[in-house]
């Protein structure tokens, strides 16, 4: 088996909890600190700091775990600003930076006034200017979408080839990932055959365009739940992650297709209630930290190689690093 990585799925706010989850990824054995994208207030998730702003305080506060978005939007900053801050925070931070990059979300956006429309069709112009600006001097671009005209960025990154991973469910944005980007992020709607099956169809774009199609990282976001006994982990995993599926399985159209794919029945969900728990338990990790090594090897087995863990109960993550992380470690070294 591929060594695994494990990034922390960062709190947004208050700006003291921020750091203390940055001390504690550094010090506790994750592999990098993961950010989270809120333009919008929310009413479950209340304040949040914007992503880069947060990796900047953190950059200097940490010298080992990478620093990762997952994910900004595209349609929220000119990709030629957005190249100058990742630049900008991969100096900072030594070459530790990851852009994670998606196409927005459609609610937050429209709510603010910020244009949204055809941004996959956007998404692979986007990344050929930043690789540009992060490569080139004086370049020139001439796209539908966007253009160049010869202006050097005013930093590079320290990386020679700062990774961009690509969040995209739909056919088009994973096509993309494959062809153009070095990783691929998943969200929460896959059980592990899923997972496996969305990933081959990823890396086979990356082979039809002459790459070597394992150098794609397959990234799962995955919710986790863990505790010392499968009753109180799943006090909190199963209400948890009914909530992320009734938002996106209600309320995207791709989410609704992956939430079929699982085993779902009826109409979009617009209540808990109607997500069966069997649902829930195939794409998310609940459990003990023995049962959790064999969840997350069951998607490693199907080409996961780095997982973004959000954790769902209290302290889930103290007893993740202290049981869950020296298992995969041993078996690294």
């Amino acid at each position: 088996m591929t060594a695994l990585r494990f990034g922390l799925g960062a709190p947004v706010f208050p700006v003291d909890d921020v750091m203390m989850a940055a001390a504690f990824a550094e010090e506790s054995g994750f592999d990098g600190f993961w950010v989270a994208e809120y333009l919008t207030r929310r009413g479950d998730r209340g304040l949040a700091l914007e992503p880069l702003t947060i990796l900047a305080a953190v950059a200097r506060q940490t010298r080992r775990v990478h620093l990762g978005t997952y994910v900004v939007g595209l349609e929220r900053r000119h990709p030629s600003m957005l190249a100058f801050s990742a630049a900008s925070l991969d100096q900072l931070s030594g070459g530790r930076f990851i852009l994670g990059l998606g196409t927005g979300a459609l609610e937050m956006d429209r709510a603010l006034g910020i244009p949204h429309g055809q941004a996959t069709s956007r998404l692979d112009e986007y990344i050929k200017i930043l690789r540009r600006l992060w490569r080139e001097e004086k370049p020139t671009y001439q796209g539908r979408c966007y253009s160049l005209n010869g202006g050097t960025l005013s930093v590079f990154p320290t990386q020679k080839s700062l990774p961009i991973w690509v969040a995209a469910q739909g056919p088009k944005g994973m096509e993309i990932a494959g062809t153009n980007a070095d990783g691929w992020i998943s969200n929460w709607l896959y059980t592990p055959e899923g997972f496996g099956h969305a990933l081959a169809v990823v890396r086979s774009h990356a082979e039809a365009a002459g790459r070597d199609p394992s150098t794609i990282v397959g990234v799962f976001e995955a919710g986790v739940s863990i505790a010392e006994t499968e009753a109180e982990a799943e006090q909190y995993g199963i209400p948890g992650v009914k909530a992320k599926l009734l938002k996106i399985g209600g309320g995207y159209s791709y989410g609704y297709r992956q939430l079929k794919a699982m085993g779902y029945e009826g109409p979009p969900p617009e209540r808990p209630e109607q997500i069966a728990d069997q649902v829930v338990r195939a794409c998310s990790m609940i459990g003990t930290p023995a049962q959790i090594i064999e969840q997350v090897e069951a998607y490693a087995a199907h080409g996961v190689d780095y997982f973004i863990t959000t954790f769902m109960n209290p302290r889930g993550e103290v007893l993740f690093a202290s049981k869950v992380l020296p298992y995969f470690r041993s078996r690294r070294e």
